[in-house]
């Protein structure tokens, strides 16, 4: 609903003894202003605005959607009927929220992380290398080249190279994963 083909036509105005002044519009719609400055506008065919006093905004949409968006962090979250939450952040990482406890985030550099309802990892690297981190802590990374190394808990490493020969055991600390860096 967009507040600027509305009508602006006051049909009644209350004013309530807590300070609260409610109108109704012609087109339907009421608004609500709070002594503490919040506003809140109800729609006729469902659905509400809310302009809170902190500059935060909600909007409930007939649908069941709630946006929340939150002024200070400029962070934005929505909540869909079926339970799953978006936030999206203002360095914009997105983050999905399922009702099952995974979560799917999408970083600003294209990095995405899968976080499983088991609590196991996946991450997909810009450069296509691929990170999992099972339950046991262990880690397993597929390298674009073919490449595979495996982290143990204890820190013991593995490297498989593409035609499938192996090497290991030197220490994680030596290890260099994308997230890592140089």
């Amino acid at each position: 609903h967009d507040g600027a083909e509305a009508s602006t036509e006051v049909v009644s105005e209350k004013r309530h003894g807590d300070g609260k002044v409610e109108r109704l519009f012609a087109d339907g719609r009421r608004v609500l202003v709070f002594s503490n400055g919040t506003r809140k506008e109800i729609f006729p065919g469902g659905g509400n605005l809310v302009h809170f006093s902190n500059k935060d905004v909600k909007r409930t949409y007939s649908d069941g959607r709630v946006v929340y968006f939150y002024s200070e962090t400029s962070t934005t979250h929505t909540t869909h009927p079926d339970g799953v939450e978006v936030f999206e952040f203002a360095n914009r990482q997105k983050e999905t929220h399922y009702p099952d406890g995974s979560k799917e985030i999408l970083f600003p550099d294209s990095t995405l992380k899968y976080i499983y309802p088991n609590q196991e990892e996946e991450s997909v690297f810009p450069d296509g290398t691929v990170q999992r981190i099972l339950r046991d802590g262990s880690r397993i990374i597929d390298f674009t080249s073919g490449q595979k190394e495996t982290i143990s808990p204890r820190g013991t490493r593995t490297r498989i190279s593409a035609n499938g020969t192996s090497r290991g055991g030197a220490p994680a600390s030596q290890l260099r994963t994308p997230e890592a860096g140089p």
